[in-house]
Parts: C-alpha cells; sequence; structure tokens
C-alpha cells in the first residue's frame, strides 16, 4: 500500500543508523522529513569530495584547452574567452535541466529539452568557433 508523501526504501535499505545510535530493522515506509534526516549525513560527508573532484576537472579542462587553442594558432582575446565561458555555462545548464526533469520523472520533458539544448549548442558552438577562428 502506497501513502501520499511516503517513501518506500524497504528495498533500498535493511537497516538504517539513528542519531540515537541504534538500528531499525525491516523498516516498510518512512516519511520524506525522516528519508532526508537519515540519509543527510552521507551527502554532508561526500559534498566536500565531489567539489573537489569537480574542481580538479575544471582546472584540468581549462589548461587543456587553452593549449589546445595554442596549438591550433587561435588567438583569444578577452572577450572570446567570455564568449566561449557564456556558450560553456548555458551548456552545462541545459545538460543539467534536462537530466533533472529526468531524474523528476519528467521523461518527455528532459529529452525534449535536451533535444532542444542540443540542437542549440550545435547552431552556437558552429558559429562561436568561426567567432574564435577569425583574427
Amino acid at each position: 500500500m502506497m501513502v501520499a508523501g511516503v517513501i518506500p526504501i524497504n528495498h533500498l535499505f535493511r537497516q538504517i543508523k539513528t542519531e540515537n545510535h541504534h538500528i531499525l530493522n525491516s523498516v516498510k515506509y518512512i516519511g520524506v522529513d525522516s528519508y532526508n534526516k537519515y540519509h543527510s549525513n552521507y551527502i554532508y560527508l561526500l559534498q566536500p569530495v565531489i567539489w573537489v573532484i569537480i574542481g580538479f576537472s575544471i582546472a584540468v579542462f581549462s589548461i587543456g584547452l587553452r593549449y589546445w587553442l595554442q596549438d591550433l594558432h587561435i588567438m583569444m582575446r578577452w572577450w572570446k574567452w567570455l564568449l566561449l565561458l557564456l556558450w560553456l555555462v548555458i551548456a552545462a545548464a541545459g545538460v543539467a535541466a534536462a537530466f533533472t526533469l529526468m531524474g523528476e520523472g519528467e521523461w518527455n520533458a528532459g529529452k525534449r529539452l535536451l533535444l532542444f539544448m542540443g540542437a542549440l549548442l550545435l547552431i552556437t558552438g558552429t558559429i562561436l568557433w568561426k567567432i574564435l577562428k577569425m583574427k
């Protein structure tokens, strides 16, 4: 039986450690508030690790992009960097929004947004590439 506002998690977690350090066995349903209370500790533990990985990835990407553009003999002015950064932010936000919709169960909206953003990014990326190639 499914109750509105309740998440069935007995198939996900067999034991849940509470703040009082005792273990709840054979949990059938836990409310949304309880679910967030019990599992927020894992988020706090892993959040710094995720941000370090993301920061390292962005740094490696930025350095690689700089050297790749130098190898192609593309002169980058401040406004070209700004356009490229704007395009990358729009690309990241579009992809994140589409997969967030899919994760929330809105598959059709997520797929449509991903298709739309893919076409938009392909067109604007081609225009941006031509602008970057200008001397």
